[in-house]
């Protein structure tokens, strides 16, 4: 794929969640892991017990319009390791096109807000953050409310390792217009190989 035929002015990028976060308080005393081990500990699936909301999931959603210090937009959220603003680059680009892949939510808007969590596609089932597939997860899908906006937009993915695998699932009906990227020729890790592609052949070729 050229990548200058990407158009920072109509099409939608997608990159992954990154491991590097806003440290934030919890949410409504709960922090968000893949397998909890410790008291205050829960899975964005599990039932909140919360009036008016089955899940995590739901209570997230509900606050949205909130302004609360246990909660913050996505690409504010998120910090690549070496590039710690790049993410704030891409929505200051690409606006309400720039979406996020997120192992713990789902395919988000990248204002959406979340509270903080500790949750990968990548590493093993012996780590405490690994989300594990027999795992009941119903991932937020806001690309069809982002297409309604852009209906004529492509879609362009830049994701490697696990996320490579995941994110099919939610990209149904959409393979007529969905270009997945690839990063691997980069140097450095799957995570840094995205973040050196976007600022390399997206940012720096506008």
């Amino acid at each position: 794929m050229n990548n200058e035929s990407i158009n920072t002015k109509k099409d939608i990028i997608i990159l992954p969640c990154t491991a590097g976060k806003t440290k934030l308080g919890a949410f409504f005393g709960k922090t968000f892991t893949a397998a909890p081990q410790n008291a205050g500990e829960v899975r964005p699936f599990d039932q909140c017990g919360i009036e008016g909301c089955e899940t995590w999931y739901d209570l997230v959603e509900k606050m949205q319009k909130q302004d609360r210090p246990d909660m913050l937009e996505a690409y504010k959220l998120y910090h690549p390791r070496g590039n710690a603003s790049l993410y704030e680059k891409v929505r200051a680009v690409f606006g309400d096109r720039f979406m996020i892949f997120s192992a713990g939510w789902g395919l988000i808007k990248s204002d959406y807000k979340l509270p903080y969590y500790d949750i990968t596609f990548n590493g093993s089932n012996t780590n405490s953050n690994h989300r594990r597939t027999k795992d009941p997860y119903k991932d937020i899908n806001q690309l069809p409310e982002i297409l309604k906006k852009y209906p004529d937009a492509k879609i362009y993915s830049v994701v490697l390792g696990q996320y490579v695998k995941k994110l099919p699932d939610l990209m149904e009906g959409f393979a007529d217009r969905w270009i997945q990227l690839d990063a691997s020729t980069m140097d450095g890790s799957a995570y840094t190989k995205v973040y050196r592609y976007v600022e390399s052949k997206i940012l720096n070729n506008q």
